[in-house]
This record gives structure tokens, sequence and C-alpha cells, in this order.
């Protein structure tokens, strides 16, 4: 439509990127609605759209600008998009092994990633039990810990004791202070 709200002249179907309500246009990602939480968190595909779409949880949005988004595509493998229209990878120690995801899992006892953006993590070294979310190969546990045979870390049981680089609790000597 052309002219004042009040004296239309002409009106059109509101483009991708935008939605239409009450014969005003809106930037898909400026509503005020509380639909969206704003910009990447909605989009608007279709002609004469009335209101945005929220982004499923696994997608992000794309297409555009940040406030115009016309589509959502699926996060990759090494990332994570948690409904909020933005694509994020996965910090070390954790990977995302499908497309779609919404947050990232903590690579497991015994394996590791040193990377960003990991969709699998790798094998430890033999001699070290690299507790869960481990960013390095050759992780031991912390003071205090004792590697099982799974590769997670656990407290050392009462008058025992570890120091960092230990892979197994020591019993404490008789009148030392453990």
């Amino acid at each position: 439509f052309n002219g004042p709200p009040n004296r239309r002249t002409r009106s059109k179907l509101c483009e991708p990127g935008h939605h239409c309500r009450g014969g005003v246009k809106y930037e898909c990602g400026s509503s005020t609605q509380g639909r969206c939480a704003g910009n990447d968190a909605c989009w608007c595909e279709f002609h004469g759209q009335s209101a945005p779409i929220s982004v499923s949880n696994g997608y992000y949005s794309v297409g555009g600008t940040n406030t115009t988004r016309t589509s959502q595509v699926a996060c990759a493998p090494g990332s994570y998009c948690p409904g909020n229209g933005k694509n994020l990878s996965c910090s070390p120690g954790t990977y995302t092994e499908f497309e779609g995801m919404s947050s990232c899992s903590l690579c497991e006892g015994g394996t590791y990633s040193d990377v960003s953006g990991a969709s699998t993590c790798m094998e430890c070294d033999v001699d070290a039990p690299c507790p869960p979310g481990s960013v390095s190969k050759d992780a031991m546990c912390g003071v205090g810990e004792e590697a099982t045979s799974s590769g997670q870390c656990e407290v050392c049981e009462p008058g025992t004791y570890a120091v960092a680089g230990m892979t197994s609790c020591k019993q404490c000597e008789l009148g030392g202070d453990c």
C-alpha cells in the first residue's frame, strides 16, 4: 500500500522476511508480540504471512538480514542450535554427531575433543583416564581422584590420597595427614 495507513491507495501481500498485521508491514525479527525472542529467533517464509514463525530447536535462521529471515536450516554436526536462531559451535570437550541438535554432549570417559566444532570424540592415550568432557588425549584425574576402568574419575576413599597425574589412590602412611 502507499500513502498514510488511513488512506490506502493499493495493497499488496507482505514479502518473505516480513509479516503484516492490521495492514502494517513488520520485519520478521521485529515482532513485539513476544512470539519470537527477537531478530534471528524467527523467520517469515511466505508472501502474505500474518505472524512470524519461531525457529525450531536444532535449527538456525537464514536468508535476508537478521531481522528479515526467510527460512530455517538444521545445524550441522559439530554445532548446536538452542532455538534462538543462532548456529553455535560445540566447545572443546563436547560434540554433536548428528545434524539438528539443540545442545552438545560431553565426550564420554576415555575420549576427548581438543577443537571447537567437533562431530566426534577421539580415543585418549591408553594410560590416560580422560574423564568425561576431556580436552586433551592425555587428560588425567584431579587431586584426590583415581581412574576407573571405564575412564571415569572417582574420589579417593577415606584413608587414601592421590595427587594430580596419579591414576590410582595410595594408602595414607600411618600417622600421616591424609
